[in-house]
């Protein structure tokens, strides 16, 4: 599969770099080009919320197995744009158990942002996803300047120091490294950016 740029047109229609919440345009593009680029042929993604992440994966092509606490109309509706592709399952994800002979290609880590949460549902996948490609969203700092004004306005008077997007997802990253995996950040405090890392034992 080679990139394609009315798909990128596309995630013009779903993405913005003013998000707070979901993965942002650039982030899209990213995840896009990386997931052509290493071909993950079975994607199992924590935190599905409006299908965001989910679409860049069914967009290169990969099988997605979406867990979340609760799957949203927008993801469902996935399922009909790119049938036989994405099974969804609805439950916490320290709950979640495959069947220990399936194996994941790569695993995209945006639910809970809760460290002790995320190393309990690791640790049970752990046969399932040693060897994955382990992708974290929410891993990057923040500079006031570079924020929208819809974050400025819930700073008045802003923050001097950097601030941690999501503390825990970063910890959570120093755990897998910590486990054997290498690892490279993507983000910077020039911009206003959530952060993905991206790990690989």
């Amino acid at each position: 599969m080679y990139l394609n740029s009315g798909i990128l047109m596309n995630f013009l229609k779903h993405y913005s770099n003013d998000a707070l919440g979901p993965v942002q345009y650039d982030e899209a593009v990213f995840l896009y080009g990386f997931a052509l680029t290493v071909a993950p042929k079975k994607v199992l993604e924590f935190g599905s919320l409006l299908g965001h992440s989910t679409r860049v994966w069914l967009e290169a092509g990969c099988e997605v197995t979406a867990v979340d606490i609760k799957i949203s109309p927008e993801v469902r509706q996935l399922q009909a744009e790119y049938p036989g592709m994405l099974r969804l399952c609805e439950m916490p994800m320290q709950e979640y158990l495959p069947d220990f002979r399936e194996q994941f290609n790569l695993v995209f880590w945006d639910a809970g942002h809760n460290y002790e949460i995320s190393k309990q549902t690791y640790n049970n996948i752990y046969q399932n996803v040693r060897f994955s490609y382990h992708v974290i969203h929410d891993t990057g700092e923040w500079m006031f300047d570079t924020c929208p004004k819809h974050i400025q306005d819930n700073w008045p008077g802003g923050f001097k120091r950097k601030h941690q997007h999501q503390p825990d997802e970063y910890e959570f990253a120093n755990y897998l490294e910590a486990d054997g995996m290498q690892r490279i950040e993507f983000h910077t405090i020039r911009k206003f950016r959530h952060g993905l890392t991206v790990l690989k034992r």
